[in-house]
Formats: structure tokens, sequence, C-alpha cells
């Protein structure tokens, strides 16, 4: 069993730091398991994400409710991996794509494609007065510096139409058409290698999980790999999902109720599993870590008439538990002002991994640190840059390129 952590852990009042080289010697100086340190929500935003090494792009603040439009499943995964994207149509084939944290807007030119059903159901379905069509677009997925983006047209409401798009180029890599679709929207998951996606609906009762769409049209416009497209099994409605470094673009791990599964996409076989030895736990969410060497499940545990939130910590791929780490009284699966489903939340080199607690005087965020993974001299060396070195500024250290590529790539 791992550590436990409790609120009699953090009577101590713990050293702030006020800079990441600061944090580095206190984060080599600490065991495993230990605190950190913890500062308020407002100060993790502002500055101490960037100081711990949490120098990503991810979103904390921004509420995600309104854009489910009140259609989501119980748990509403963090299938972004914290980013937050808006986006619309500048003319009628170009779409316009704006990221908050990255502060960039882009434009990107879709192809137009059509199916023999859906030239059949318009000629059927024709508007009596001649109208533009309504259409609502939304990034449902993000991976790697590629995007998904789900169409819905009340031209075509059987249908809806995923783009797939690369960020960096600018540029459709492909697309995909659902048919039956019935105007939902879509829970998208990609695989470490963007080869694979497994899609599932994102509905408010669990009987509308079971409808019968299909995949028209699946074509790839650049030098892209051929995808392969997956519908979730319908025996898995409410469960959570991640992809795993380690385990590669055929596997994917569930988790529900107290079990943590591993399917394989083709056929939705199990490979192994894991149970948690805690009665009445519920999994409500599973995160992997960049490299997958750790998975984060955050579970429900009933106690003394309340319902309180943990956190366990596995290593991949024994499943041997590191720590626990007690969350009561944060509310999920989020608020207002705070996006708390990309909590818990790993840092880029993986050496420490950040909670959100709820106290009587606000909230906080926690910084607890991991085991350190002994590969190599080389891979040391690429989680202490990642620590000191945001991956904006990867490309002005003065590095050949292929090791700036192997920095910015998380390899295992």
């Amino acid at each position: 069993m791992g550590n436990t952590l409790t609120f009699s852990s953090h009577s101590k009042k713990k050293p702030q730091v006020s800079n990441k080289i600061d944090f580095y010697k206190l984060l080599t100086s600490s065991a495993t398991c230990d605190e950190l340190m913890s500062c308020s929500f407002g100060s993790w935003c502002r500055d101490h994400r960037f100081i711990c090494g949490f120098s990503d792009q991810a979103d904390y603040t921004s509420n995600r409710q309104p854009l489910l439009q009140l259609n989501g499943s119980l748990n509403k995964p963090d299938t972004m991996e914290g980013r937050f994207f808006r986006c619309g149509f500048k003319i009628r084939n170009e779409l316009m794509i704006f990221e908050k944290e990255a502060l960039r807007c882009l434009t990107v030119q879709l192809p137009r494609e059509t199916t023999p059903e859906m030239t059949a159901y318009f000629h059927r379905h024709r508007p009596r007065r001649r109208r533009r069509s309504i259409r609502t677009a939304r990034v449902v997925a993000y991976h790697d510096g590629t995007i998904i983006v789900q169409l819905n047209s009340d031209r075509h409401p059987p249908f809806t139409k995923f783009f797939i798009i690369n960020l960096e180029q600018q540029k459709c890599c492909g697309q995909f058409i659902l048919y039956n679709s019935l105007r939902r929207w879509y829970e998208v998951y990609i695989s470490p290698s963007s080869t694979h996606i497994v899609l599932r609906p994102d509905v408010r009762y669990q009987f509308q999980a079971n409808i019968n769409y299909h995949i028209q049209v699946i074509k790839s416009y650049t030098s892209m790999p051929p995808v392969i497209i997956s519908k979730m099994a319908v025996l898995l409605p409410h469960h959570s999902f991640t992809y795993n470094k380690q385990l590669g673009d055929e596997d994917i791990i569930a988790a529900g109720n107290r079990s943590i599964k591993i399917y394989k996409t083709s056929d939705w076989s199990v490979t192994s599993q894991y149970i948690l030895p805690i009665s009445d736990a519920t999994i409500q969410q599973i995160r992997s870590s960049p490299t997958g060497d750790y998975l984060a499940v955050r579970y429900t545990f009933p106690a003394n008439g309340y319902c309180y939130n943990h956190i366990l910590i596995l290593h991949y791929p024994d499943f041997s538990e590191i720590m626990h780490v007690d969350i009561r009284g944060t509310y999920w699966p989020v608020s207002e002002l705070i996006n708390v489903q990309v909590f818990p939340r790993f840092s880029l080199s993986e050496s420490c991994f950040a909670v959100i607690k709820q106290r009587n005087y606000g909230r906080k965020v926690f910084i607890y640190k991991l085991p350190t993974e002994l590969r190599s001299l080389q891979d040391l060396c690429r989680r202490a840059i990642l620590h000191l070195v945001t991956p904006r500024d990867i490309s002005k250290l003065p590095l050949p390129s292929t090791v700036q590529k192997y920095l910015s790539e998380h390899p295992t």
C-alpha cells in the first residue's frame, strides 16, 4: 500500500519558493510522496504553476458547463488535455480557431465532402424557403498539436462531420462522417501517435447512449497515416477512459465502479484488469502521465453520511499503489470559475503532481513529489530541462533539432 495523505499532514507550514531553481532544489532534497508546497488558486494561475514545472498551456479558469449545452454524461472527461478552444466560421468553408492560453487565432480551409445519403436526405427535406443553414462547430479533442472539430448542421441533422486539423501546419489532415448521430456532441479520444480514434456519444441519459450510429467516410488529405476509428462499446456508457503511451495505440484504459480494465479497441476484449481494494468505491476520473509511468485515479468513498473524494496514484504497468491523497471538500465535477477536471495534474517532467482542495478560507493547490524512474542519464537530463525550461523556450536552446524534438515529445 502507498502512503495516505490526510489533513493532519498539512499542519506544518510549507516553505514558499519564488523561482524555479529554488523549487528544483526543494524537489531534489525531498523524499517521495512529500508535500512540496501549497498556494492559493489565484497564485497558482498567476505564477506558481510555472515555478513548479507545470508550464503547459492548460486552462484552469474556464467554465465548461455551458459549452456542454446540458447534454453531458455523468463523468465529464477532459479530452482536451486541459486546453481551451473556441471556433467559428469566418466564411462558408474557412474555420477560425482561437486558443485561450496560447493567445493565437488560426484559420483553416475545410474541404467540402458529402455522401449519397446526405444528398438524398437534402432532396427529401428541402426547405420551402431559401435560407442560410445554421452550423455549430466545437473542438472535441486535442492531442500533440492535433485537434478534432465536430460540425453539426441543420441542413443534414442525422449527419455529423469531424475534421482532423493540424495546428502547426494549419491544415485539415482528414475527416470522417457519422450517420444517425441525432445532432449529439461526442467524446473523442486520440491515441498517443494519433492513429486511432475512439468515439462515444456525450448524452444525458444512459439509455440514449446505445444509439446505432455509423461511420461512413474516412479520408486523409495529407501525408497523415490512415486513421482507425472505433466506436465505444455500449457496455461502457459512463466509464472514464485514458490512453497510455506505454500501452500503445491499440489499447485503451477504462475505469468504472471499482475496476480498471485494459481493452483492445478492435474488438473490445479485456486484456488485463485491476480492482481497487476499497469497498463501496466508485471511480470518477482517470488520467495518465505524459510518459505513461503513472495513473491518477479519482474515486468517491462514502463515510459518515458523506461522499469524499480521494486521489490514488498507481504505477504502470504493475498497478502498484504509490500514494493516496484526501481531497474532501473539493466541488466536482465542475465549478463556475475553476476547471477542476484538469486536476490532478502531472508536471511535464513527471517529478510531481498537483491537486486542488477546498478550505474554509478558499481553494488551495497542493504539490506532491512522485518517485523518480531511473532509466538513463539522458532521461534524467530531459526531466531536469523540462522542469526548468518552458516548452515555448525549448526551440531557443542551443541544441540540435533532434535533441529539441526528444525534449518536446516526452518519449518513454
